[in-house]
Parts: C-alpha cells; sequence; structure tokens
C-alpha cells in the first residue's frame, strides 16, 4: 500500500485549504478528497490505525507527489505553557510519528503567518463556530483551540527540525509569497513535489474558506455588518480587538519571531512588527 511521500503541515489559518484545493488539480499530485485527516495527531501507534491510514490513498494511481494536507500536524511545542491547552489524547509529539512511519526523506509543506493575524483568525474561526462569545477577550480565551499557542513557530519548527532536515521544508510566508504572486508559490511548490513546474490550476486567484469579514483601523479591528453571525445592532460595525491588546500580542510573540527569523533566516521582525 502506498503512504504519503510529502504533507501540508499548518499552520492554521494560514492558506493551507487554498493550496490543498490548488495541488488537488495537478495530475501528478494525489490527495485524499478529505482534508485534515488528523492521523498523526491521535495516533494510537497500532497496525490497526496504520492501515486504516493507507487506505486513504489507495486510489492513488502512480502520481509522483503523494501527499496529505492536517494543519495541526505542525501543532508541537511544550513551550508557553500558559498558553498550551491541547484536546485529550492529543500526540505530544508529531514529528517523532510521521518520521517512524513515513521516513526521513519526506517532504513538508508550511505556510506562516504573522502570528497576531493568524490568532485573530482563529479566534473568529472559533467564534463562527460558536465554541467562544464573540464578546470575549482573545487574552482570556487564546488558551483554548491553540489560539494563541500555535503562533509559536520557531519552537514548533524546532521540534520538527529534531528529526528532518530543514532542506525537507518547503516554508511559504503568507504576506509575500501567498499574497503578493500566488502563480509563482505555486511554481515554487511544484518544483520543490518535482512536478510539472507549468501546470496552472483553476481559479488560483480566487479565495476559499473565506472567514469572517472584519477591517482594521489603526491597529483596531472591527467587525463588519457584511457577517451575519453577529447582530449589531444600530451599529455598522463592532470593535473586538483594540491597538492596547494587539500590542500585547506582539510581546507575546516578539521572542518567537525574532528566534523564527534567524532559524529560516528571512527578517519577519521587519514584516509581522
Amino acid at each position: 500500500m502506498v503512504l504519503p511521500n510529502f504533507l501540508i503541515i499548518g499552520a492554521q489559518k494560514c492558506g493551507t485549504t487554498w493550496l490543498y484545493n490548488m495541488l488537488n488539480q495537478h495530475p501528478n499530485i494525489f490527495l485524499p478528497n478529505k482534508k485534515e485527516l488528523e492521523y498523526f495527531s491521535y495516533s494510537k501507534n497500532n497496525q490497526e490505525d496504520i492501515n486504516n491510514y493507507k487506505e486513504m490513498f489507495t486510489s492513488s494511481n502512480g502520481q509522483k507527489a503523494i501527499g496529505e494536507a492536517t494543519p495541526s500536524y505542525f501543532w508541537n511545542a511544550d513551550a508557553y505553557l500558559k498558553w498550551n491547552n491541547k484536546p485529550d489524547g492529543f500526540e505530544n509529539n508529531i514529528p517523532k510519528e510521521v518520521y517512524k512511519a513515513l521516513g526521513s526523506s519526506t517532504k513538508f509543506i508550511l505556510l506562516l503567518r504573522n502570528p497576531i493575524e493568524r490568532a485573530i483568525s482563529a479566534y473568529l474561526h472559533h467564534c463562527k463556530k460558536r465554541r467562544i462569545s464573540l464578546r470575549s477577550d482573545i487574552l482570556e480565551v487564546g488558551r483554548h483551540h491553540g489560539i494563541i499557542h500555535m503562533g509559536f513557530y520557531y519552537e514548533h519548527l524546532l521540534k520538527w527540525y529534531e528529526y528532518f532536515k530543514p532542506e525537507n521544508f518547503l516554508i511559504i510566508i503568507f504576506e509575500t509569497d501567498f499574497i503578493n504572486d500566488k502563480k509563482q508559490l505555486l511554481e515554487n511548490t511544484f518544483n520543490f513535489l518535482k512536478v510539472d513546474n507549468q501546470f496552472i490550476p483553476k481559479n488560483y486567484n480566487k479565495e476559499i474558506h473565506k472567514g469572517m469579514h472584519r477591517l482594521k483601523v489603526n491597529n483596531n479591528y472591527y467587525l463588519s455588518s457584511k457577517n451575519k453571525e453577529v447582530d449589531l445592532s444600530d451599529n455598522n460595525k463592532l470593535l473586538f480587538i483594540n491597538e492596547d491588546t494587539r500590542t500585547q500580542l506582539y510581546e507575546i510573540y516578539r521572542k518567537d519571531i525574532k528566534k523564527l527569523s534567524q532559524l529560516i533566516n528571512k527578517d519577519l521582525e521587519s514584516l509581522w512588527k
């Protein structure tokens, strides 16, 4: 049976759904019809589990690149315990389990976004799912669902680097690679997977899995009246994160951003300030 030779591992709310849909169109790439298999997130390490996982790839038909996309795979670090509240049964060392099951040559695609913006997007995602209240303070509920903890990219990536070499990773930066030139991003991804890099997916400039509509004014964030999920009464916008809260979020991530910049040799401090 076939197993994946690449994984899209995250991060959550950084464009993984869009990338999954684009790669799924390529004739030399196979992805299961279901995104977010979560196999390694909750692996029980038994033969029945791995056989069930293999079943997801039985319909592949000789494609060169075989993969799956589960953003929670990137969520690994034990650092910053104040913000760490993983679900019961969540695997403590996903990179180790991936290494054991798929081997050292596995490739990884990792999309990263300003961790403040990622946390805000995750907060709104869970509000939309009614897991938390829209009236709640992100700093008070941020411990839940990985809202804040998933953004400590340096710590999570460091855990992956314990088992895999940096050259196994294609790291895509949302604000530059994703926003500025999706066509070039796809070409780089196809090159990384060693498939035809001239293939152009349909609707590659179309937004997929759009979140709640929000406005940013001078580092204050508002929900607009375009959102059916929130009753704004007589107002056409609702302040849900103010400038002071955003500053606090920056301070939470500042050291991690600096370390990540040095680790992957990109000036993310300037980009994400």
